[in-house]
């Protein structure tokens, strides 16, 4: 059973949602070979993950500097992505989406030297915490490639590197079809990768015309992160703007 903590933020004419999640189905746990750790390890994992976020949430909340920056990110975020509008059909991904981005890829002002979560983690005093946290800020923030369910698990691959992951969990990808591809991070813990709490699955029909684009930004991988948000934009529309043809909507293939 999902355990959501809502709290709410006025921003502007509407409320955002920040959303914290805390239950077995919130993330998926990946290796790159099929020697997986047991169900327990995978429930421990998650735990941490789950944990070190939460306590960054926490930090954030309780820094009135940062959470000024909460919302000027916000404006940032919505400038590139779309507005963010409660009810709306993929809603709660793109609020989970800007969640991550803000804790781990929005640089802090004036520097921009470290991001929120980079200042979380060097406020820890404990060491091994520091380690983790550390780790999770190696986190691979990519467009994936489903590419075949096996016996216990699926096989995804990473479009820009080309590294290939063993998933070892079905349920949540049930319908899911060879050649879906989507957009996630994964966040190193224990030897495994933990997966954030959302996937944006984009049209399987832009499949060809994305690997086209992605060959694009190879050579600029910063510019490559900034591709992403412009996808959630497409994506916002996708989802919400049924009769528009798909190819209308997802325009980088005419640039």
């Amino acid at each position: 059973m999902l355990a959501f903590f809502f709290q709410k933020l006025s921003l502007g004419n509407f409320f955002f949602d920040s959303i914290f999640l805390n239950h077995m189905g919130a993330f998926f746990f990946f290796r790159s070979d099929k020697n997986l750790p047991s169900f327990e390890d995978y429930a421990g994992f998650q735990e941490i993950l789950n944990r070190k976020i939460e306590a960054a949430e926490q930090f954030i909340s309780n820094d009135p500097t940062l959470s000024k920056y909460l919302l000027q990110a916000k404006e940032e975020y919505v400038a590139i992505t779309g507005r963010l509008n409660e009810g709306e059909e993929g809603y709660l991904q793109r609020i989970k989406a800007f969640l991550i981005w803000f804790l781990f890829s929005w640089e802090l002002p004036p520097k921009m030297e470290e991001t929120p979560f980079s200042r979380f983690k060097n406020s820890l005093s404990d060491q091994k915490e520091k380690e983790i946290a550390a780790a999770m800020e190696k986190n691979i923030h990519s467009l994936f490639l489903f590419e075949k369910k096996a016996k216990n698990g699926v096989h995804v691959r990473d479009l820009f590197t080309k590294k290939r992951y063993f998933l070892a969990h079905l349920e949540s990808f049930d319908g899911f079809e060879n050649g879906f591809w989507f957009e996630t991070r994964l966040f190193p813990v224990e030897g495994a990768y933990v997966v954030a709490d959302y996937i944006i699955l984009h049209p399987k029909s832009l499949l060809k015309a994305i690997g086209a684009q992605i060959k694009k930004y190879q050579p600029h991988p910063k510019a490559f992160f900034g591709f992403l948000l412009q996808l959630q934009n497409y994506y916002s529309k996708w989802k919400n703007y049924k009769k528009i043809d798909v190819e209308s909507i997802y325009t980088f293939h005419r640039k």
